[in-house]
């Protein structure tokens, strides 16, 4: 039997461009946005067995988890074992914060040291991306991810085919799951979603590429966010309670927000609409733990 652990931080798109191609290693995602400091902690425990099996848990609770499944068949081979995911997350699933791509991330790195195989991080991440792009769970989490800080995708997909640009953010940083789960790979595999953010979020990196900045990038998330209609009620009294000097938008693709600034101001602005969390950005990605 072995076992070993990885964290990856999890992340926060303000606004996006989906790319699908005819492989997962060339889809992803073109857009901005920023890795946090919380995410997932994944521990993994494999056994030689005569026949494969895996159990996943998420927060001590059996789950099916089919971006996890498909990092460990991946990464298992032609291996017959039986494995254990524990998958442990600091924020709400599926409200926008990269937990799905955080997860496959550090499972990947996980299972590579539980069966010592030394693998490139590269192709770990290749591994953990080709997962969440087939999963729909998301499309360019596991990259950025894998590296941290902020970051504008100037090319979709996985490295080498992707290609990302750091960004310098920074400042106290607050965010608030306010509304309903969103079922991300639904609107992922929905043509007519597709088809309608493709061109808003093309237009929203054109700009953004022009001046990158803080204050941009949530003025365009915000544009983004009215133009995709997943803005809420809710969640733009969330912004609206922003003062003018208080960057803020909506996560994408969750019913949560984000903001940076004074974070007793913000928590008293968000007062009542959902649990606040303090993050940072890290400025290293996914790694190992001993």
């Amino acid at each position: 039997m072995a076992s070993a652990r990885a964290r990856s931080p999890g992340h926060v798109t303000a606004f996006f461009q989906p790319v699908l191609t005819e492989s997962p290693l060339t889809s992803g995602s073109l857009g901005a946005g920023f890795c946090i400091s919380k995410g997932a902690e994944v521990k993994v425990t494999c056994d030689p067995s005569t026949a494969y099996s895996l159990e996943t848990y998420l927060n001590s609770k059996r789950s099916v988890a089919e971006v996890t499944e498909l990092v460990v068949l991946q990464m298992l081979g032609s291996r017959k074992m039986r494995v254990r995911v524990d998958v442990h997350t600091e924020l709400p699933i599926s409200q926008g914060f990269g937990i799905s791509g955080a997860s496959a991330l550090a499972t990947a790195l996980a299972m590579d040291k539980a069966l010592d195989l030394g693998s490139e991080r590269e192709r770990l991440v290749q591994k953990a991306h080709i997962a969440e792009v087939e999963a729909r769970t998301g499309l360019g989490d596991v990259y950025a991810e894998s590296l941290g800080g902020g970051e504008m995708r100037v090319r979709p997909g996985a490295p080498p085919h992707g290609r990302i640009q750091p960004l310098d953010l920074e400042g106290p940083l607050l965010v608030c799951a306010i509304g309903k789960r969103i079922p991300t790979p639904k609107l992922l595999t929905e043509r007519s979603f597709l088809d309608q953010v493709a061109p808003l979020g093309e237009s929203c990196l054109e700009e953004f590429a022009k001046g990158p900045s803080l204050d941009q990038l949530c003025r365009l998330g915000r544009r983004f966010a009215e133009g995709t209609g997943l803005l809420t009620p809710k969640i733009r009294r969330a912004l609206e309670g922003l003062d003018g000097s208080t960057p803020g938008s909506m996560v994408m693709l969750g019913g949560s927000v984000f903001a940076f600034g004074d974070r007793e101001k913000v928590r008293r602005a968000w007062s009542g609409l959902g649990e606040v969390f303090e993050v940072d950005i890290p400025e290293t990605g996914a790694e190992t733990l001993p």
